[in-house]
């Protein structure tokens, strides 16, 4: 009976598995090249596939918090700079970087406290933003929250912006631009009439608001209330938005 050789086939299917196999550094370099090309979201995607493989490849979480804070993705910059210094806590840089998405967050605590570790392991340019953020944290006030509520709704973040526009509105009811910007996050959501009952206050605000009638002929738009939202676009342009002369054309047939 003869016998089949079958061993050096097997090497060789084995081999050729072990090559096809990607590693973690290879879809870090091919993360590099979609960043060069702009194009963030595959190279986010292609960090994330190299962190999945190696955990600990610190420079991953480094580079795609970098990335996500260039697409506005703050928080998301910072859970991915907390990651890294998860590896190496004596990184200075990181503090410093992580500090700046949160001191953009209005988490100005924690930028502070992230501003003074950086500058304790000798990170320069961490001291002037100490003064920045120290000074004001401890304390939130309708101005601070709307900052905050403003880089909610950046990240599309409409819940958490909500809540801190109502907040804002809360300690200071005159607050008219929290009020158009409270306005537009129910209009992402689709809360028309919650939109135009906001962009209502705005005007009974301030009645020469351009921006507000603007806003609120959209929202009237969206609810097939065309009359009232030309109506609407008038005021703005006679107010001087001259922009609101192109909606009209698009609206106002």
């Amino acid at each position: 009976m003869k016998h089949h050789h079958i061993f050096p086939i097997i090497l060789i299917f084995l081999a050729s598995n072990i090559c096809a196999q990607k590693t973690a550094k290879d879809f870090f370099i091919k993360a590099h090249e979609k960043a060069s090309l702009s194009n963030t979201e595959e190279a986010i995607e292609l960090f994330s596939k190299a962190i999945e493989l190696d955990p600990l490849l610190t420079v991953a979480y480094i580079d795609r918090g970098s990335l996500r804070f260039s697409i506005r993705d703050y928080n998301g910059a910072a859970a991915d700079f907390t990651e890294a210094l998860k590896l190496k806590p004596d990184y200075a840089e990181i503090y410093y970087m992580r500090g700046n998405s949160l001191f953009i967050v209005m988490e100005l605590d924690s930028a502070c406290n992230d501003y003074k570790a950086a500058d304790k392991l000798g990170f320069k340019k961490a001291t002037e933003k100490i003064v920045l953020a120290c000074k004001d944290s401890g304390s939130l006030t309708p101005v601070k929250i709307f900052n905050r509520a403003n880089a909610k709704f950046n990240e599309q973040s409409f819940q958490k912006a909500l809540a801190d526009y109502s907040q804002a509105i809360q300690l200071k009811p005159n607050f008219i631009n929290a009020y158009i910007m409270r306005g537009l996050v129910k209009d992402e959501i689709k809360d028309y009439m919650g939109a135009v009952a906001d962009f209502n206050k705005a005007i009974e605000l301030n009645p020469k608001n351009a921006e507000a009638y603007i806003n609120r002929a959209l929202s009237k738009s969206n609810l097939n209330d065309q009359s009232g939202a030309c109506n609407d676009l008038k005021k703005a342009v006679e107010l001087g938005y001259e922009k609101g002369k192109e909606l009209m054309i698009r609206i106002c047939k």
